[in-house]
């Protein structure tokens, strides 16, 4: 019997990791629920080589009356929770774009779940499995013990990626938007879990300085 992944969301992230999913499972069908971007979808699967093993959902994602599989949810932040909670309900295996959720109430809600069982959940950390920052943790293991680091972390605010324009959501702030990243790649190269003191804005918010 072939594999299913499901994926929530129709945008550019989640259509990149549907083709990602294509490459590294081969004998998976993708089912990706975004009925709002449907036609869109329609014509994007068409110009897919692989698009012969992807679904497009008429309807918004029900396990209930979905067969079971995988979820990866590449939707709108706000949207999280509404697409993770239901298909941890129902047992599965759920991986979640970051921000887990916007809101803190609404992560606690995801991982109060996820620890009743049978559902798993995890949070998609990028940095952690990086070549780029993989190879810095070496080279600093092999140096004297750090001490300190600065950290700069550079998005325009237009380009280009993947073979589309990438586009940010405006209802998460920076903070939720890089934390995770920094986060990840501090942890990968320092060995310890980061801690945060402090967070600094200027520009209106679109430059972010964390102690």
């Amino acid at each position: 019997m072939t594999a299913l992944l499901h994926i929530a969301g129709g945008g550019r992230w989640a259509r990149v990791l549907a083709g990602l999913a294509a490459d590294l499972r081969p004998a998976t069908r993708l089912r990706l629920h975004s009925p709002g971007a449907a036609a869109d979808l329609e014509a994007w699967r068409a110009a897919q080589p692989f698009g012969a093993r992807v679904e497009i959902a008429a309807q918004p994602l029900d396990p209930a009356t979905e067969p079971a599989g995988p979820l990866l949810v590449a939707n709108r932040a706000a949207d999280h929770l509404g697409a993770a909670l239901p298909a941890l309900a129902a047992g599965w295996s759920v991986l979640v774009e970051k921000p887990l959720a916007p809101r803190a109430a609404e992560v606690e809600r995801l991982l109060a779940a996820a620890a009743a069982g049978p559902g798993r959940l995890a949070a998609s950390q990028v940095f952690l499995f990086n070549a780029g920052v993989e190879a810095l943790a070496l080279a600093l293991c092999a140096a004297p013990p750090l001490e300190s680091a600065e950290l700069a972390w550079e998005d325009p605010a237009g380009e280009q990626r993947h073979g589309a324009a990438k586009r940010y959501d405006p209802a998460v702030p920076v903070l939720l938007d890089v934390l995770p990243h920094a986060a990840a790649i501090l942890r990968r190269v320092s060995g310890q879990e980061p801690v945060l003191q402090d967070a600094g804005f200027a520009r209106g918010g679109r430059r972010m300085t964390l102690d």
